[in-house]
């Protein structure tokens, strides 16, 4: 049984009310939960520059400054000269498909071998009546055109969330910038709750989570933007339609391991094959995207990123594939970072509570 005269009823009741006030304020901020989150990774990437400013003896605050000038610097420039042809890109692309879904019965004439590839499925259909090849086509051309006449509603759902956008980008570098000014306040701060005897426990960890969080998201920007212009560079050079839109594309989609590379491949194609193009442009696009794999996978990923994740490739596609069901897109691209870290803190945990003689 529990000694009731020795519990301390004052330190219980400070606890409680701690832990409820806590509770209370998640509820209460729970709504620009986003906006913190995103203005503290908008600050995490752009540290490193800044303390390496201050190092260079340059006042932090002027150092924040002299960032956010080049930031808005490449802001006005990608405003300028890449997102009106993005826009313009995918406005045709959404065009070029409303019109060729509505026409799909026209495909023959218009993909070089699909009356061979048509005969095929039809044969195999009269082989086998239980297949029906012809429903599934159809069936999947309404689909896409149902969704591209939806495209005005989401455009318009899109302009009634535009404020909400607005005010999130506006808000990203103001609270941003405070981060950045006063983060050895916040550390200070952050620190005064640590136990003594977890102090040096608690200092090793963010170390670690440092080490490994922010240089492998920061190297892995810097990869994506490098492989999205040499994608870009090479599908304008062999003549693909929509070549910055793709390019962009692929490289985000090179960040997901193993099936990424291909996602700007097969949008290379299909591009190609939706505007009538002749089929050696996909041939010369698929060399030049294999090159632009070549260049990254031996020049741009050593560099910037300098070492693999360390991880069987067997559990890399196994976590892709299961970060794509649980988040679709997003799961695939952050599931293997998120399990890396995850991997590498209970690591560095569990060395350190042995060393520490705490487990």
């Amino acid at each position: 049984m529990i000694d009731t005269s020795k519990i301390n009823y004052p330190r219980v009741a400070f606890y409680f009310l701690i832990i409820s006030l806590f509770i209370l304020g998640i509820i209460f901020y729970q709504s620009i939960f986003a906006y913190v989150l995103s203005s503290l990774f908008f600050a995490y990437l752009l540290n490193p520059i800044v303390f390496s400013l201050e190092k260079a003896h340059v006042p932090r605050i002027i150092g924040i400054g002299i960032v956010y000038f080049f930031i808005i610097g490449i802001i006005i420039g990608i405003a300028l000269f890449v997102i009106p042809p993005l826009i313009k890109q995918a406005n045709e692309l959404v065009n070029t498909i409303s019109v060729y879904v509505k026409n799909i019965d026209s495909i023959q004439q218009k993909i070089p071998y699909i009356d061979k590839v048509t005969d095929f499925f039809n044969s195999l259909q009269a082989k086998f009546p239980f297949l029906t090849f012809q429903k599934d086509l159809a069936n999947f051309g309404s689909k896409i055109l149902d969704q591209v006449h939806n495209l005005p509603s989401i455009l318009f759902d899109f302009v009634k969330n535009l404020v909400s956008i607005v005010a999130l980008l506006v808000t990203i570098p103001i609270v941003g910038f405070f981060i950045l000014n006063d983060k050895e306040k916040f550390m200070k701060a952050f620190f005064a709750f640590v136990p003594n005897k977890y102090f040096e426990l608690t200092v090793l960890l963010m170390r670690k989570l440092d080490n490994v969080a922010g240089t492998y998201l920061r190297a892995l920007m810097i990869e994506i933007s490098i492989v999205s212009v040499l994608s870009s560079i090479a599908l304008v050079i062999v003549g693909v339609p929509y070549a910055l839109l793709i390019g962009i594309i692929a490289g985000f989609a090179n960040a997901i391991p193993y099936f990424g590379p291909s996602i700007g491949v097969i949008l290379a194609i299909v591009s190609v094959i939706i505007n009538s193009q002749p089929m050696s442009i996909a041939v010369y696009a698929i060399i030049g995207l294999y090159l632009v794999q070549a260049i990254d996978n031996n020049i741009v990923y050593p560099i910037v990123i300098g070492k693999n994740t360390e991880m069987h490739p067997l559990i890399i596609m196994l976590t892709v594939i299961a970060g794509g069901y649980a988040w679709g897109v997003l799961g695939m691209f952050l599931s293997v970072p998120i399990v890396f870290l995850v991997k590498e803190i209970m690591i560095v945990l569990y060395k350190n509570l042995k060393d520490f003689e705490i487990i």
